[in-house]
């Protein structure tokens, strides 16, 4: 899949998001985070599956910066093992061949990267998303925004979540998670347009909660 289709297929995911949320993020968390990259290379393999080094080929076939990553099998190897865990891939052994391959049993709508994919993904992530995890994020969220002095984006959100130590593990999860809270709080934000199109969002003054 080129990467321009890729990111045609994010941009008419972003024209159905009801938040603002820029395309450069959406972007990010759909076609460049690394669990929807190894479902896109499962889901391409078909029956055939792939061993975790053929994981790794694909994510490069694919544009993938795997460069980026200090110990880029070892971030393969917990993916698999979460997909795994959560009933979208199973492990067999490929016919003729004593080696394990991961195969995709999940949901597979079209094309390996088709935007019905990456919904099916997205709602998925965000159904995992447990109760006293979202409680979690809903308080480190608040904290932030009351805290910030400058308007943050969603992805900046993010990044503060996780450096808090976020329970919730997948990108697509949290961002849902911060989806839901941002029209929780609604009314107590103030939102700003900032440069590149995105929206910050910060705890309006004198506002309790």
């Amino acid at each position: 899949m080129l990467i321009a289709e890729q990111r045609q297929r994010v941009v008419a995911l972003a024209s159905l998001c009801d938040e603002t949320e820029n395309v450069g993020e959406t972007l990010e968390s759909q076609v460049g985070g690394i669990t929807n990259a190894i479902r896109t290379a499962l889901r391409a393999a078909g029956s055939k599956g792939l061993t975790p080094v053929e994981v790794r080929s694909s994510l490069s076939r694919l544009s993938f910066p795997i460069h980026e990553y200090s110990n880029v099998m070892s971030s393969i190897h917990t993916v698999l093992k979460r997909l795994c865990q959560s009933g979208q891939v199973r492990q067999a052994i490929r016919e003729g061949r004593d080696e394990s391959v991961y195969q995709w049993i999940g949901e597979n709508y079209g094309a390996p990267s088709s935007l019905a994919n990456q919904l099916a993904d997205l709602e998925r992530d965000q159904r995992q998303v447990s109760h006293a995890e979202l409680q979690q994020v809903r308080n480190h969220l608040r904290q932030i925004l009351r805290l910030t002095t400058v308007p943050l984006t969603v992805g900046q959100m993010r990044e503060s979540l996780k450096a808090r130590g976020c329970p919730v593990r997948s990108t697509l999860a949290i961002q849902g998670a911060i989806r839901a809270i941002l029209r929780e709080y609604n009314k107590t934000l103030d939102k700003t347009q900032m440069q590149g199109g995105q929206v910050g969002y910060r705890w309006k003054q004198g506002v309790g909660g």
